[in-house]
């Protein structure tokens, strides 16, 4: 199950001799750290730059893609102290451009996009939006199902404490890719290998949930975190909402099929976003009379 152990959290928050990596983390709008279980990944631009263990009992191991190394940390392996983490956080705008060039060299739009989801929805305040993510590529136990982002929706009308709210699973797509037309085949797979309950799902999300609260990896206002630590996550199939995010999709394109959407037999917990940049005439607005321009 995904989550860290006492002494992790401890080390992480303000005051542990990892708080230095964290501080750096959340200064940083470009990067994006996840909790797993028991390690943590650092990820820019939908890259893991960095892979953290507690391997010891005094010491976290560090992998990091040989590519992505420089030569103030060539040969680190592991934080032993608190002067290894300062030495890393250091190391960081050089290893970002590192990554700057692979990416250049590999491609990756929707794993970036993933990461600039998650920026908009968590760590935005003033956008107050109705999703929080809690991760990113979740495997849901027992099924052969990987998402691309996991999340709760908390709905404006329903702003109290203690509130149970529906699980959502989100599938991101970018331009024009292929995999858009068979997205309907591809949640009814999803859905058909989830379990009829999903206790250990919910459980392992609200924890994580709670946790980025705790070591404050969540931007958002005091009374906002307050609340959010108090809802628990529904474990019911039933409940669970979907995602399918359409990154800069052509609306001139057939790519995408509402209409197969809408035959799934949960079709009613089915949300449709159209996210980016691209600017279309089909998707402007004129200025009416009386409008301010």
């Amino acid at each position: 199950m995904r989550g860290l152990s006492a002494s992790f959290m401890s080390d992480l928050k303000q005051g542990g001799w990892l708080s230095r990596l964290t501080e750096a983390i959340k200064c940083d709008t470009d990067l994006l750290l996840e909790i797993r279980d028991n390690y943590l990944n650092d990820y820019f631009k939908g890259q893991s730059l960095l892979k953290l263990d507690r391997s010891l009992d005094n010491a976290y191991s560090l992998e990091i893609h040989r590519k992505f190394r420089v030569r103030s940390i060539e040969g680190m392996d592991f934080f032993r102290t608190a002067a290894d983490v300062q030495t890393f956080v250091e190391a960081l705008p050089a290893i970002k451009q590192r990554v700057v060039v692979h990416r250049a060299e590999k491609g990756g739009n929707e794993i970036e996009w993933e990461q600039l989801l998650i920026r908009a929805n968590n760590d935005e305040p003033r956008l107050n939006t109705e999703y929080f993510i809690i991760d990113r590529q979740s495997v849901v136990p027992g099924a052969s199902a990987r998402f691309d982002l996991s999340a709760i929706f908390w709905s404006r009308e329903h702003r109290r404490r203690g509130n149970e709210v529906p699980p959502v699973l989100l599938e991101v797509k970018y331009g024009q890719n292929p995999e858009i037309r068979e997205l309907h085949e591809q949640l009814a797979r999803y859905y058909k290998a989830l379990p009829p309950t999903l206790e250990e799902t919910a459980e392992e999300a609200q924890m994580i949930l709670r946790q980025k609260i705790d070591v404050d990896l969540i931007h958002q206002p005091p009374d906002r975190l307050s609340t959010l630590r108090t809802h628990r996550i529904s474990p019911s199939k039933a409940l669970m909402r979907f995602g399918v995010v359409l990154v800069d999709y052509n609306p001139a394109s057939r790519l995408f099929s509402r209409e197969d959407l809408a035959r799934l037999p949960f079709a009613e917990r089915v949300d449709i976003f159209h996210v980016g940049f691209g600017f279309w005439s089909q998707r402007a607005g004129a200025a009416s009379a009386g409008d301010d321009v």
